[in-house]
């Protein structure tokens, strides 16, 4: 879950010390627990904060990915909504802060031109 990466993340600095790279998929089970707003603040506030503690990292976000089923939610069309309202905000938002937000059809595709 979303609250358990800060931790995470300032842990592993002190593992991996200088990355070239911070990628992160994450978020898509905090839909039904926490309000769009809270989560667009957390997500963009701690995006900015993990580019601070690497400054020679490229810091990406990359998108809530879509589900067939949304575990806890009493009405998947709205979590769904939700899931889109978050990507674009933080996109728009990652845009303004000079923050990296790909959607990870992105990443799938480089994974299979290196293989």
């Amino acid at each position: 879950m979303w609250r358990e990466l800060g931790g995470t993340v300032a842990q592993a600095k002190y593992r991996f010390h200088r990355p070239s790279l911070l990628l992160i998929q994450l978020g898509s089970n905090d839909l039904t627990e926490i309000k769009n707003v809270d989560r667009i603040n957390n997500i963009t506030s701690d995006m900015l904060r993990f580019k601070l503690l690497f400054p020679n990292a490229k810091v990406v976000w990359s998108e809530i990915l879509i589900r067939r089923y949304w575990h806890n939610a009493k009405d998947g069309k709205a979590v769904e909504l939700a899931r889109k309202r978050v990507n674009l905000a933080v996109k728009n938002c990652s845009t303004e802060r000079r923050l990296l937000c790909d959607p990870p059809s992105k990443y799938k595709s480089q994974r299979k031109e290196s293989v």
